[in-house]
C-alpha cells in the first residue's frame, strides 16, 4: 500500500484486432486584411487539426480600425469578432478590418503678458494627440503659481471658463487656454552650499555659502580696475 513503481522502456508484443484508419488531419492558415490592421487569436493554435476539430478565431483591432467580417475561402461567413469554424477540410480564413477617420487635437496658451507660459492635459491621449472620430476627451488647462486660467478662446465644444471640458472629437480641433500671468517675485538663495559652474573661470565650481561675496567681489574689483561697468 502507498507505493509506486516506476518503469520505461516498455515493449508490449501482441496481435492487434480490427482495422487500421489513417487520421485525417487539415491545415488552418490566417491572414489580416489590411496587413496592419489587427491580429488574429486562434484557440486550440496547432500546426494542423484533426478532422472535426473546432476551432476558434478572434479578432483583435489596432487603433483607426475597425472588424468588419471573417472571410472562410473567400466566402463571408461572420460578421462577429469570434468566430467558429469545424475543420472538415484545408481552410483559408481572412479578419477583414475598415479604416475609421482619425483626427489630430493640437492645443495652444496664449496669456496677457504674450510668454511661453501654460499647459494643457488631454486624456485620454495614447496616440500623442490622434482620436478616432466620435472619441469623448477631457482638456485641462493647468494653473500655477503664476498663471491664472482665464478662458478658452477656441470655438469647439465646451468652451468657457471652466478650466476642465469635454469635447467629442468628429475633426481636427486646436484647443487654446488663455491665462493671465500674476504679479510675483523671484527670490534666488545663494545661501545654500552647492556648486556652480562657470566655464571660463579656473576657480569655479566653488562653494556659494562661503567664497560667494569674495568671488563677486574680487570679479568687481578686477572690471573696475580694467574700466569695466560694475553691475
Amino acid at each position: 500500500n502507498n507505493k509506486h513503481v516506476g518503469i520505461n522502456d516498455i515493449v508490449i508484443e501482441g496481435t492487434m484486432q480490427g482495422t487500421i484508419q489513417q487520421t485525417t488531419k487539415y491545415a488552418l492558415t490566417t491572414a489580416v486584411s489590411p496587413a496592419d490592421a489587427g491580429t488574429i487569436a486562434v484557440e486550440p493554435d496547432m500546426n494542423s487539426y484533426k478532422e472535426g476539430t473546432e476551432v476558434t478565431l478572434s479578432a483583435r483591432r489596432n487603433f483607426g480600425y475597425r472588424f468588419k467580417e471573417w472571410l472562410v475561402d473567400g466566402k463571408s461567413a461572420s460578421t462577429s469578432e469570434s468566430h467558429t469554424v469545424t475543420m472538415d477540410a484545408d481552410k483559408s480564413v481572412t479578419a477583414v478590418f475598415e479604416t475609421l477617420p482619425v483626427y489630430t487635437v493640437s492645443t495652444s496658451c496664449t496669456n496677457d503678458s504674450e510668454l511661453s507660459l501654460g499647459t494643457i492635459t488631454l486624456s485620454p491621449d495614447d496616440h500623442e494627440g490622434r482620436y478616432e472620430a466620435g472619441t469623448q476627451i477631457t482638456a485641462t488647462a493647468t494653473e500655477s503659481k503664476i498663471l491664472k486660467f482665464m478662458q478658452w478662446t477656441d470655438a469647439y465644444e465646451n468652451a468657457g471658463t471652466a478650466a476642465t471640458r469635454t469635447l467629442t472629437v468628429n475633426s481636427d480641433m486646436r484647443l487654446t487656454a488663455h491665462y493671465e500671468v500674476q504679479d510675483f517675485v523671484a527670490v534666488y538663495d545663494a545661501s545654500a552650499t552647492q556648486s556652480y559652474a562657470y566655464p571660463s573661470t579656473a576657480n569655479y565650481p566653488f562653494p556659494a555659502d562661503v567664497t560667494w561675496d569674495a568671488e563677486r567681489n574680487a570679479a568687481a574689483a578686477d572690471r573696475d580696475a580694467r574700466g569695466i561697468g560694475i553691475d
